[in-house]
C-alpha cells in the first residue's frame, strides 16, 4: 500500500507543473483587451469578465482612479490615447508580452462634442472621427496577428442608426461608420467574429449631466422609456463572447417597454 505514495506525489507534481505551464501560456484562461475601461460601460464590462475569470488588459485615458486599483497579476492596466497610433502599438505589445494572446477585444472608447451644426468646427468633427472610428480600426489592425479565432466587439450607438439629432452629427456619423466597419471587417476577416452593440441612452455620468428637460424630450422623441444600465450593455457583450452569433451582427438596445 505504502509504495503507492511516491507514485501519487510524482503524479501530483507533474499535474501541478502542467497546470503552471498551461497558465503561463494562457491556455487555461482567456484573455480580453478592453479599451475605455474607466467609463461606466467599460468598467461594467470588466467586472463581468472578471467574474468569468478572464485575464485582462484594460485601458484608461484620463479617469484612472478605479481601474488602477484593479491592477494585479491577471489584470494589466495601461494608459492609452486611442488617437495616437504609437500608444496603440505599445498597448498591443505589452498585452502580448504579458498574456501571449488576445481572445476578446472590446472597443469601448468614444467621444462626443455636441454643438449645433453652425457652431461645430472642422477640428471637433475630425477629433470625433479619429477617436470613434480611426482609433478602433487601428486597434484591430495592430491586434490582427493575435486575434485569429477571436471575437471583436465594438460599442456603437443607436445614434448611428436612427436616433441622431441636430447637436451630434459628427458623433452619429462616427457611430454609423463604426457599425458599417464592423460589417465590413466581418466580411473581410472571416476567421474573426465581429459584433457591434448599439445602445440608446445609457445611465452614465455624461447623460445624467444633461439638461433634464432636454433629456426627457429626447427620450420621448426616440421612444425610450428608461435609461439603459451599464450592466445591461455589459451582459450583452458577455453573451457575444462565445462567437456563436453570425459575424457582423449589430445588437441594438432600445431601452423601451420591450426590454
Amino acid at each position: 500500500m505504502f509504495f503507492l505514495f511516491p507514485m501519487l506525489f510524482t503524479f501530483l507534481n507533474i499535474y501541478d507543473m502542467i497546470g503552471t505551464i498551461y497558465k503561463d501560456v494562457g491556455i487555461m484562461r482567456k484573455v480580453a483587451l478592453v479599451l475605455g475601461a474607466s467609463s461606466a460601460i467599460g468598467y461594467a464590462i470588466v467586472e463581468e469578465l472578471i467574474k468569468k475569470e478572464y485575464d485582462l488588459s484594460i485601458t484608461y485615458y484620463k479617469r484612472d482612479e478605479r481601474v488602477k486599483k484593479l491592477s494585479s497579476a491577471s489584470i494589466l492596466v495601461t494608459k492609452c490615447d486611442i488617437t495616437k497610433e504609437e500608444d496603440i502599438v505599445r498597448l498591443i505589445d505589452v498585452t502580448i508580452q504579458k498574456f501571449g494572446k488576445i481572445d476578446l477585444l472590446v472597443n469601448n472608447v468614444g467621444v462626443a462634442l455636441d454643438h449645433l451644426i453652425s457652431e461645430k468646427t472642422k477640428q471637433e468633427f475630425l477629433q470625433v472621427l479619429d477617436t470613434n472610428v480611426v482609433g478602433p480600426f487601428l486597434v484591430v489592425k495592430h491586434a490582427l496577428n493575435y486575434l485569429d479565432g477571436g471575437v471583436v466587439i465594438h460599442i456603437a450607438s443607436t445614434d448611428g442608426i436612427d436616433t441622431y439629432n441636430e447637436y451630434d452629427i459628427d458623433y452619429s456619423v462616427s457611430k454609423a461608420a463604426l457599425i458599417h466597419m464592423t460589417k465590413a471587417l466581418a466580411y473581410a476577416l472571416p476567421s474573426i467574429k465581429f459584433y457591434a452593440v448599439a445602445p440608446n441612452f445609457v445611465d452614465t455620468e455624461p447623460i445624467r449631466e444633461m439638461n433634464p428637460i432636454f433629456l426627457k424630450e429626447e427620450l420621448q422623441r426616440v421612444g425610450q422609456t428608461h435609461l439603459i444600465k451599464p450592466i445591461e450593455v455589459a451582459k450583452t457583450v458577455l453573451c457575444l463572447t462565445d462567437g456563436k452569433k453570425k459575424s457582423g451582427s449589430i445588437i441594438v438596445l432600445r431601452g423601451d417597454e420591450n426590454e
